[in-house]
């Protein structure tokens, strides 16, 4: 502890000062303990996550402070160029009181507890995410709504999305997800997502696309921010949501497409008319 003395530099007084070392103890407690706890999140992060979330996204997803800063709805507008409300709006038309549904991964912000609430106690709500942390970001939003169950397990696995014995959903879907994950796991995602929607039903994406229009900005500097920070987002210029899917569970659905923020989002909806 410093203190200047008749604020000359040569007169400095170097004490510990009890009292003021008995403020500062609390405060390295909890320094400590918050150390500790992004050591715990890691430790299950690399037992538990892909490699690839752990190589790439752990800045977003994986750490426990800075997923406290980044869930937060201001911030998620700021991020999707103020479209996020709208995309949200997108996706949660599509859900009514007593629909079973499932949203696959977490997303930061009011989405989740929207969606829950869209469909209401009388329905079922389900959301499957890789990591730990991500459940209990969403656990404490949607406390106190029973009808609300939490999946942790990757959604290219099909038990993870539905278990054989539960019935299909009436909605399921994805927001921002897919341009996160690697071309070789969008397939198997896409088609878990599919496959376990019942003839009338409904998925849903809610994504990056593009190129966006020539008066929109993003169109030249967006590809800069894909190479550093989503390396496997550019491909959503070049495909089709569709073009993912097996053929043949892709011809079962009607499907259409809607851009927003000039071009630069897309939302997709796949209705199932056959099985």
């Amino acid at each position: 502890y410093q203190r200047r003395v008749h604020g000359t530099p040569s007169e400095c007084l170097f004490f510990f000062d009890m009292s003021t070392l008995s403020r500062c103890l609390p405060r390295i407690s909890r320094f400590q303990s918050r150390i500790q706890n992004q050591r715990r999140y890691f430790s299950n992060s690399k037992n538990s996550v892909p490699d690839y979330l752990q190589e790439i996204y752990t800045w977003a997803y994986l750490n426990p402070t800075n997923a406290q800063f980044l869930d937060n709805q201001t911030v998620v507008d700021t991020l999707l160029f103020f479209n996020a409300r709208a995309l949200e709006r997108a996706i949660l038309q599509h859900l009514k009181p007593g629909d079973r549904a499932i949203q696959v991964a977490h997303t930061y912000g009011h989405l989740s507890p929207c969606g829950a609430d869209a469909v209401g106690e009388t329905g079922s709500f389900t959301l499957v995410d890789v990591a730990p942390i991500q459940l209990e970001h969403a656990q404490k939003k949607l406390a106190k709504r029973p009808w609300v169950n939490l999946r942790l397990g990757d959604a290219c696995d099909q038990n993870n999305i539905r278990a054989p014995e539960e019935p299909l959903y009436d909605v399921t879907y994805a927001f921002m997800l897919i341009h996160e994950i690697p071309d070789e796991r969008k397939g198997p995602v896409i088609n878990n997502m599919l496959r376990n929607v019942r003839q009338g039903g409904k998925a849903v994406w809610v994504e990056y696309h593009g190129p966006p229009y020539w008066y929109n900005p993003t169109r030249y500097f967006m590809p800069f921010i894909f190479r550093w920070l989503e390396p496997y987002a550019l491909i959503m210029w070049e495909r089709e949501i569709k073009s993912f899917a097996d053929a043949d569970l892709a011809n079962q659905f009607h499907w259409t497409k809607e851009e927003y923020g000039g071009g630069l989002y897309q939302v997709v909806v796949a209705e199932r008319v056959s099985s």
